[in-house]
């Protein structure tokens, strides 16, 4: 009896708990007002219980009473609510004022104001139920519609950042050059990734790395303005005058978009490269003694104005490797939350580096720097866009550059 009573008494708090939060702001102050009234009458009949000044059952009445009140009132402010509000509120006002209709129907019954012994209680919960099904129905088939329109946007945003990205086939046969590049957005469709290899104007190689904020659609359609902006400053000889470019003509179009980019000009034994805010590329000399670090000072593009870049230039000959990467590389966390990170990162090269990688294809080189990544990350899914090229200097001949 007790177990019912009290469980009775605390249902129309709870129910009028979960209405607070789906009614318009102006009627809240009123069911907030009815939910206190039931939860004194609530811890109040356990306190005269106790005492022993009223038995519990003995408060069956008073709780009729209120029960109708709270009930009446729930039923109108269900009604004006739903008159401006959506489909879906209207569904759910029918449920609310089914449950309220028919408990206040039992209140009255069993206050014999109302002269029929049969409870109909359960009809309006069912009525209640029967609503949120069809809430939860039409919400499932949004959901669906919106996640079918998504797929359908994500694969046209494929379709053209594939387009921009550089072709497998036209950096296979570069001179001097052998590229490998491993290009795995996190959504496993589209990026904030970019990269670029071509020929520049004056006949020199240029490769453009390049992270841009954000996820999704929206970072594929920065690489597409950063690809654009990258093409456009072919014209220009060294990377730091490129990034400027960029970064002014961003400036000009009054661009939102930000992006760290490392960019690299390569000769007969000799690279002259520029990093815009990105990390710290590397050099890794073909005995797999020494490891290089390829950085210089410089904010992302798009941040500030007026940014002034460096260029720098180191030699390379025939079988040093060149790692380029954007940070999701060593950005990932192993089940244990624990972060993998640069100086991690940099370790597993050198480890790599003293069992002789440069030896290997760059295909194999950019598998086994993956498989270890995968092997610390375990089942824990990608956060971020991961891009990792790898250029192995091969067969170099010609004069050396004037600097």
């Amino acid at each position: 009896m007790y177990a019912d009573l009290l469980s009775l008494y605390l249902l129309p708090f709870c129910a009028q708990l979960f209405f607070e939060d789906i009614i318009e702001k102006k009627f809240k102050k009123l069911i907030r007002f009815s939910m206190l009234l039931h939860l004194a009458f609530f811890i109040g009949t356990i306190l005269l219980d106790i005492t022993g000044v009223v038995p519990i059952i003995n408060t069956l009445l008073a709780f009729e009473f209120l029960l109708i009140f709270s009930c009446l009132l729930t039923a109108i402010i269900s009604v004006i609510s739903s008159i401006h509000g959506n489909i879906q509120t209207k569904i759910f006002t029918i449920g609310i004022v089914g449950l309220a209709v028919f408990g206040a129907y039992d209140a009255l019954v069993d206050l014999r104001i109302i002269s029929w012994t049969r409870h109909m209680a359960h009809w309006g919960i069912f009525i209640l139920i029967l609503s949120m099904v069809v809430i939860m129905m039409r919400n499932y088939y949004e959901i669906i519609s919106h996640l079918i329109a998504s797929e359908k946007e994500l694969d046209v945003a494929q379709i053209v950042q594939s387009a921009i990205l550089t072709g497998i086939i036209d950096y296979q046969n570069l001179d001097n050059l052998l590229i490998d590049i491993q290009y795995i957005p996190m959504n496993k469709k589209v990026s904030g990734d970019y990269y670029n290899i071509a020929k520049m104007n004056n006949g020199e190689i240029s490769l453009f790395i390049a992270d841009a904020s954000g996820h999704g659609i929206q970072a594929a359609l920065s690489t597409m303005q950063i690809d654009i902006l990258n093409k456009e400053s072919f014209d220009l000889k060294y990377p730091h005058e490129r990034l400027e470019y960029i970064n002014m003509m961003l400036e000009n179009i009054g661009s939102r978009n930000f992006f760290t980019g490392f960019l690299l000009n390569f000769f007969p034994e000799k690279i002259f490269y520029s990093s815009a805010g990105h990390p710290t590329q590397y050099l890794i000399k073909k005995d797999g003694k020494e490891i290089i670090e390829l950085k210089t000072g410089g904010k992302p593009i798009g941040i500030f104005e007026n940014i002034k870049y460096e260029t720098s230039t180191k030699h390379i000959e025939d079988g040093d490797v060149i790692i380029l990467f954007t940070d999701g590389i060593y950005e990932v966390f192993n089940p244990q939350g624990e972060e993998l990170g640069d100086i991690r990162f940099l370790n597993l090269l050198k480890e790599f580096a003293n069992q002789g990688i440069t030896d290997k294809t760059p295909n194999e080189i950019g598998n086994t720097i993956l498989k270890e990544i995968y092997n610390f990350t375990g089942a824990k899914e990608q956060n971020d866009d991961i891009t990792l090229i790898i250029i192995k200097i091969v067969k170099i001949t010609g004069t050396k550059p004037a600097d």
